[in-house]
């Protein structure tokens, strides 16, 4: 019988996996890439991806739109078990330099738009890495 807070590596998952005393849950995740929506795409090479560990998710990666023309237009969603609990705004490099603002929301059902960039036509980059929340 398995003891409240035992870790196991599932190696055919690439995760871990803890007991809570009455079932097993997985607490770390590896670095997964996202699925990019709406015109957004990998820019710089930086694929964008996300990881759980221990109930916080982290997000890293840069993506871009080369057509970019409506703010708040969804790019990518996250995977249930690794969303936030209540819409959730970050803020993150962006713009058509790359040295501006944006704002990253991310809604409680993992739809994540990219808003408030001060391009609002042509090519925008926004930068995810740093972003962190608890699940």
């Amino acid at each position: 019988m398995p003891v409240n807070g035992w870790r196991v590596w599932a190696v055919d998952e690439l995760a871990w996996y803890q007991y809570s005393g009455s079932a097993w849950a997985a607490d770390d995740t590896i670095w997964a890439n996202l699925t990019l929506t709406n015109s957004w795409a990998v820019s710089s090479g930086l694929t964008p991806q996300w990881r759980r560990v221990k109930g916080v998710v982290y997000l890293r990666g840069k993506c871009e739109n080369t057509t970019f023309s409506n703010n708040g237009t969804a790019s990518f969603t996250l995977e249930a078990g690794s969303r936030p609990g209540q819409t959730s705004s970050f803020a993150a490099r962006g713009g058509a330099t790359d040295i501006t603002a944006a704002k990253v929301s991310i809604t409680t059902s993992g739809v994540a738009s990219l808003t408030d960039l001060v391009t609002a036509s042509g090519t925008v980059y926004v930068n995810l890495s740093g972003i962190t929340f608890a699940v």
